[in-house]
């Protein structure tokens, strides 16, 4: 009975693991890493306006 429990315990949290995120996801939580490790710099801007005219020029870039 022990053994049985033990089983699916070790099974649940295996499962339990690691969550699977859709590829859009997976690729900002690498980045973030990417940021954090400095291997990548942070964009900053001065004012609002200078960010969300970035934002504009990258969605019409897609």
């Amino acid at each position: 009975m022990a053994k049985t429990i033990n089983t699916v315990l070790h099974e649940s949290i295996i499962e339990m693991k690691q969550p699977r995120y859709n590829l859009v996801t997976e690729a900002a939580i690498q980045e973030a890493r990417n940021i954090i490790n400095g291997d990548i710099s942070a964009k900053s801007y001065s004012s609002a306006h200078e960010l969300f005219a970035d934002l504009d020029t990258e969605i019409d870039n897609e």
